[in-house]
């Protein structure tokens, strides 16, 4: 598969359930530095009780100049609380003008929407079938928590699953995470093999105090020591310093390596983390990198800050930094990557994501520029459009699929077909909300509409269906 589409294949992950709020997160504080999960429980309700999905995504990639449509993620099934049962990855072919199937999943949730099953199969081109690829089962205590997690991979040879690896996690009694074990699967032998150990510990208020990495060694069936972070806390219980640690085996001590110490606002923000290494020949840390952080006045980071320590001139030299800007409501609009010209002391551009949203504050598209040197601006490397949709839980069955919108972008006609869907009227809205056209079809087929007299820009269509199903898709008007 192609190293890019596999990338693109992952990031749908976070795209598709985006709307999602609920459940456990290894990246939070009292769980970082394990593997990640959730489950996709809460997604946002309007007044209506119909909740909005995001439906899909549509890839484009830089080809000779021009944005071409590359691959799309999309839903096909979900259950009546929204939760996806199904959804495909599809590569686009422009010389048949197709859609190609590459991936397909199949979810499975507990009654309290927390993910069971994530069932994954390929595309054979060959027999034009699906073929059977990966399957991962995830258990949870009473508590939600995730307690053990079991990835399989499909034999072809023998027509069955055959086991990969597995994670287990404890919890102590306030359901913080204590212990994750990872074990991978020995075919020989035809069973669990240990291979790495993560444990914390936390203080009386919760704050994590040790997080320790072993690995598991055969030779004397025993956990050793490999790793650990300690972490120290201020009057506020913000993070004050962490030190990072490798275990001698020689000396069956921990040896000192690396630092972390931090700063903070009024409000609580992390303005300076500086990092510092340990020097084992003067027994002193030294300072390595520090970033630094500013922010606006609803604590959104507006620039971070990498500097390098010159030991030499005893003073912080800029590397790199990132600007973030943002909308009233709170948006990001966009991350610019810049580098430090040391000659010239001067910024200069590296990349930049530009998003933009709709009049919901759902995101309709994430923009990846590279700045080019030679024609000094910038040129866009790949885009993702996402598309959202009402869907009424109540009629699971009923998921908006199979309206086209094209030529898109378009400069003065578009067409709007429903595969096995019944189109009824389409409303016309800016990316601001104002309503600009309310187009009402009686017949089925294909269906025209002129935009010859509206300006250039992003609109949205919200198109209703026979069976009384909602579906929001965007276009572009070209200037």
């Amino acid at each position: 598969m192609h190293i890019f589409f596999e990338y693109i294949l992952k990031m749908s992950l976070t795209f598709l359930f985006v709307t999602t709020g609920a459940g456990t997160t290894f990246s939070q504080t009292k769980n970082s530095g394990f593997p990640k999960t959730e489950n996709y429980l809460k997604l946002l309700q309007n007044s209506d009780s119909l909740i909005w999905v995001q439906d899909s995504v549509y890839y484009y990639i830089n080809s000779s100049g021009n944005l071409v449509l590359y691959a799309r993620a999309k839903v096909t099934q979900r259950d009546n609380t929204g939760n996806p049962l199904s959804y495909v990855y599809q590569m686009w072919s422009a010389n048949t003008e197709k859609w190609k199937n590459s991936q397909f999943y199949n979810l499975s949730y507990n009654t309290s929407g927390y993910k069971t099953r994530e069932f994954v199969r390929n595309w054979k081109n060959e027999s034009e079938t699906w073929e059977y690829y990966k399957n991962s089962l995830f258990s949870y205590d009473s508590y939600g928590n995730l307690i053990q997690n079991i990835f399989q991979d499909w034999n072809i040879s023998v027509s069955e699953w055959e086991n990969n690896h597995k994670e287990t996690f404890t919890y102590n009694t306030d359901n913080f995470l204590t212990t994750y074990i990872l074990s991978v699967w020995d075919l020989e032998k035809n069973e669990w093999l240990n291979k790495e150990k993560y444990e914390k510990s936390y203080d009386i208020s919760g704050n994590e105090t040790e997080y320790i990495m072993q690995v598991w060694k055969k030779e004397i069936y025993n956990w050793v020591n490999n790793y650990r972070e300690i972490y120290t806390y201020n009057t506020q219980n913000l993070l004050n310093s962490q030190t990072n640690q490798n275990w001698d085996t020689i000396l069956s001590s921990w040896i000192n390596t690396k630092k972390l110490l931090f700063s903070y606002d009024s409000n609580s923000n992390i303005t300076e983390i500086t990092n510092q290494y340990w020097d084992l020949q003067q027994n002193v840390w030294i300072n390595t990198f520090r970033d630094l952080y500013e922010y606006d006045n609803r604590g959104n980071i507006l620039i971070y800050t990498g500097q390098n320590w010159d030991n030499g001139n005893n003073k912080w030299i800029n590397v790199h930094r990132i600007i973030y800007t943002y909308d009233a409501n709170g948006n990001k609009l966009s991350i610019t990557k810049q580098f430090w010209n040391s000659a010239s002391n001067t910024w200069i551009n590296s990349y930049k994501y530009i998003y933009t949203y709709d009049f919901l504050n759902h995101l309709i598209s994430a923009i990846f520029n590279l700045w080019d040197n030679n024609s000094v601006s910038w040129y866009t490397s790949y885009k993702n459009n996402f598309f959202w949709s009402e869907y009424d839980p109540n009629k699971p069955e009923k998921l908006p699929d199979n309206i086209t919108v094209y030529p898109n972008p378009a400069n003065d006609k578009i067409k709007i077909t429903g595969k096995n869907t019944d189109i009824c009227d389409i409303k016309m809205y800016s990316v601001s909300g104002k309503e600009i056209k309310n187009i009402f079809f009686g017949e089925k087929d294909k269906k025209e509409v002129d935009i010859n007299n509206i300006s250039g820009g992003i609109y949205l269509l919200k198109i209703k269906t026979a069976n009384d199903s909602t579906v929001i898709k965007k276009f572009i008007k070209v200037k």
